[in-house]
Order: C-alpha cells, then structure tokens, then sequence
C-alpha cells in the first residue's frame, strides 16, 4: 500500500483484469485499525479520495464510525427499495 501522508492509501493488488487499486482510509476505534474503502483508482482521483476521507474525519470526530455510517445507509436504501418494488407489486396485482 502507498500512503499519502494523511491516512488515505492506495492499495495496488494483483488481481481480475491485472492491476487492481483502490483508495483506502486508515482509522482507528480503541486499538482496532480499519479501512474504509474510498472507491477504485482511476474512478475515483486522489482529490476526491482526501474529500471522502475528510468526510470521514468529520464522521469520527461525531463519534461515529464511517464503515458502520455506510452500512447503515445502504440498508435503509435497500429496504426503501423493497418497500417500493413491493408497493408496485401491489398495484399490479
């Protein structure tokens, strides 16, 4: 991995297609390290990886853990999904 000096790094991994690299953020809760993932490399620029770390930051100095925050999110997306599919079921039936 390849650090940028501000807890972003760039993970560089053999893999499907050759080269795969992805931006991760480093943080610790307690004595546990974790890695938020920041998006893959070249989609995602190292301005935008610092950004969404700094978002992260942001979500710490709250006392909230951003992997929990992102969990949380995708959840209630996917039920509000559901209850939308669901709903349309309805109405076709």
């Amino acid at each position: 991995m390849h650090h940028d000096g501000a807890g972003v790094y760039l993970q560089v991994t053999n893999g499907r297609p050759g080269i795969n690299r992805s931006w991760l953020f480093r943080y610790g809760i307690g004595e546990k390290n974790r890695y938020l993932g920041l998006g893959a490399f070249p989609l995602v620029g190292l301005a935008q990886a610092r950004e969404k770390a700094a978002d992260a930051r942001k979500l710490l100095s709250e006392g909230i853990d951003p992997i929990a925050h992102k969990r949380a999110q995708r959840a209630s997306l996917s039920q509000r999904d559901a209850a939308g599919t669901s709903a349309r079921a309805c109405r076709a039936a």
